[in-house]
C-alpha cells in the first residue's frame, strides 16, 4: 500500500539520519575508541586496546608518559562507559592489539581528579617528546 511504503521510506531515512549523528558525535573533539588489530570500538565491547583520541580534526594516539596513572585511566574508562580502570598501561610489547601507524597527537596527561567523565578536562600537551615518537609507549 502507498501508506506503508511513505512509512517504510520515513523509518529508512531516519534511521540514516541517526547513523549519522551518532558517527558525528562519536568524532567529536575528544572522542576516545579502544583499537585492536585496525579495528575499533567506541562503546564497551573490548576491556583492553590502544586508546585513540579524535584531537585537531585526525584519529591519533596518547603516550604514557611519566605523568599517566590511574587517574588518567580511570578518566578514558569513564568516556568510554566503564566504571573504572582495572589496571593501565602501555602497549609496549603486547602485539595482540596489532601494528599502530597513527601519529601521536597528545602526552603529560595530567588528571586533578579520577572523578571526570572526559579526558579533556584533564592537562595536556601537544607537543610530545621524542621517546613518543616509538609507538610502544601509546596508552
Amino acid at each position: 500500500s502507498p501508506d506503508r511504503d511513505t512509512d517504510m521510506a520515513l523509518l529508512q531515512f531516519l534511521s540514516i539520519l541517526y547513523i549519522i549523528s551518532q558517527t558525528e558525535a562519536d568524532t567529536g573533539r575528544g572522542a576516545l575508541r579502544l583499537v585492536r588489530n585496525n579495528f575499533y570500538s567506541t562503546v564497551q565491547a573490548w576491556n583492553s586496546g590502544i586508546v585513540e583520541i579524535f584531537y585537531g580534526n585526525i584519529w591519533g594516539n596518547i603516550c604514557d608518559d611519566a605523568f599517566f596513572a590511574f587517574d588518567e585511566a580511570d578518566v578514558i574508562c569513564h568516556q568510554l562507559g566503564y566504571t573504572a580502570a582495572s589496571t593501565y598501561g602501555n602497549t609496549g610489547t603486547i602485539t595482540s592489539y596489532g601494528t599502530d601507524l597513527n601519529s601521536m597527537l597528545i602526552e603529560d596527561v595530567s588528571c586533578s581528579s579520577s572523578d571526570y567523565l572526559v579526558l579533556l578536562r584533564c592537562s595536556v600537551t601537544t607537543q610530545y617528546s621524542s621517546f613518543c615518537n616509538d609507538h610502544s609507549r601509546d596508552v
